[in-house]
Parts: structure tokens; sequence; C-alpha cells
């Protein structure tokens, strides 16, 4: 227990940024950038000479095209084969420190960087990783805001429960079981309409004419990740910039959905609910919901959260 000389007191958040995972539901990193196994339909794009795609490495964007229009390319059906080839040609023409490449266990397009040092974050997006289902067709892309009001959260539990058999003298046998912990629930209420958001949250994109319709009813919701980081203050009187760390909440993996909308003679927020539960990955290891971790301010600037 903290004493009142030492202890820290939570304050109300500072930003909050969510991600697609990978197709296979892993998390992305600059090691691993997971897509689909294809073959993948290109039969919407304006030109296969020319498919639009961006990658962020830390906070330096870079927006190219890559060819497809190899004569043995089929646009209905690029296979991940395809995709290694164009992506290493272009990624060698804008002298990028990213590798293409097969995974030789599942098929699937897979991206890494070969920088070294590695970069604390990658982001790979644009209409050839929709396509191509990085980040379950959404890109792996981080959606940011610092408009958010509040995220209420609440324990997802199975409650305990008490068994019982009573003999013929009316004396009980009974077992209690334990209640275990199965997650968190969410609530967001965000002051600013961010339409990346609803669509991400929804199962939806937003168009390229900037419009949102609603999502049809086989859409479904990719799985994403949600980091919230908080202020934290010494006991006693703080003025609002004498902040002596922050907390970095993490849901691994969750999934969003719009809530109720209201338009009448005010501002209108946004509302948001979510569902983050503990999970057990394809080797067989069960995973929490969510992990707390304490930031000290140089360690929260270092992470640059608000533009990365």
């Amino acid at each position: 227990m903290a004493n009142r000389t030492d202890a820290r007191y939570a304050f109300s958040l500072k930003n909050t940024r969510i991600m697609a995972l990978n197709d296979d539901l892993t998390k992305p990193s600059p090691e691993n950038i997971i897509g689909g196994v294809g073959p993948f339909d290109f039969s919407g794009v304006t030109s296969m000479a020319a498919v639009e795609m961006a990658v962020k490495i830390d906070t330096v964007e870079t927006e190219f095209t890559v060819d497809l229009s190899d004569v043995g390319i089929v646009q209905t059906a690029v296979t991940v084969d395809d995709l290694v080839t164009a992506l290493t040609a272009a990624f060698s023409s804008e002298t990028l420190s990213l590798t293409s490449s097969k995974d030789s266990t599942t098929g699937r397009l897979k991206i890494v960087s070969s920088a070294d040092p590695l970069p604390g974050v990658l982001q790979v997006y644009g209409e050839l990783a929709e396509l191509a289902m990085i980040g379950q067709g959404y890109g792996v892309k981080y959606i940011k805001s610092d408009t958010f009001q509040s995220i209420a959260l609440t324990p997802r539990r199975k409650d305990s429960e008490t068994l019982s058999l009573t003999d013929s003298n009316g004396n009980d046998v009974e077992v209690m079981t334990e209640g275990y912990y199965k997650g968190e629930d969410g609530t967001i209420v965000d002051t600013a309409e961010d339409w990346n958001i609803k669509a991400i949250f929804d199962g939806t994109k937003v168009a390229s004419d900037g419009s949102l319709s609603a999502p049809l009813s086989v859409a479904e919701r990719p799985f994403v990740e949600i980091e919230s980081f908080y202020s934290m203050y010494k006991q006693g009187q703080n003025m609002e910039s004498e902040v002596v760390g922050y907390t970095q909440e993490t849901y691994y993996k969750a999934k969003g959905l719009n809530g109720d909308k209201t338009r009448d003679r005010n501002l209108n927020p946004s509302n948001y609910t979510f569902m983050a539960s503990n999970y057990i990955d394809s080797a067989g290891v069960e995973h929490p919901a969510w992990k707390r971790t304490p930031l000290t301010v140089a360690e929260y600037d270092a992470l640059k959260s608000d533009v990365i």
C-alpha cells in the first residue's frame, strides 16, 4: 500500500488511440504486420499500375503506389506471391527499410521492418493494405483522439454458485464454486464526432467521398486494440501542469459498437461501447484482457501517442 507521501492519484484521460489487430488477430508491431492468405480481389481499383498504399514509420509517413500490372497477375485473384514481388519493388523504389514475404507456416502476407534499430511503431494502410486484409481489411493505422470525455469500465465476471444436495435428514452438502474474471465492458463518451471510430466499431468504412453508411447485416466488426493514457498527480494541491507520470491502459483484443445518438438543441456527444475479454491464442496460452503500465513523463513523451 502506498504511503500518503508517495501515493499517486489518477486524473482524467489525456488521449486514446485505437488500431485494428492483424488478420490472424495477433498484435501489429514492426516485426509482425500480417495480412490475409489470398487470393485477393482487386477489381475495384482504378489502376492496377498504381494501387495506393501508405506506411508510417514512427512519425514519418510515406504515401506511394504499387504496380500490380504484370501480365501474370489476375486482377480478381491477386496472390500473396504477386504482392510480395510488387511490394519488394515498391519498398526498394521508396528506399523504405521494409521487407515483404509469404509466411512459411500460414501462407499469409507478412511485412516487417528491416531497420536496425527497429522503429517503435510501424503502420501500414491504404487501398492495397485493405484489399490484402492487413488489419482485417482496415489497415494497421492508429485512430487517435484527445476529445474523449470519459471511458467507464465494468469488470465482467463469472458469478460464484452454491450447489447443494439435501439428504433425508435435512442435512445439506454444499459446494460453492469460485467465480472468475472474464474481461471488461467499457462505455466511451466522445465530445466530438469521429467517423473513423464509428466506422471501425460498426464494421463499416468511410467512403472515398467522405460519407458514412450504416453497416450491412453481413458486416463483421474487427477486433481492435484500445490504448488510453491518463495523468497521475501526487498527494495534496497540484497545478494542472504538475503531472508526475502517466498510466497506459491497453485493451488487447476488443470489439466496439456504436451507442445511442441524440439530436437535440445542444452539443451532441458520441457514445460507444466495447467488450474486451481474456483470450486464448493459437498456442493455447491465455492472455489478459488488459494491462496497465506506469509511465514517467519522459516515457510518455517518447511514445508520442498523440501523433503516432
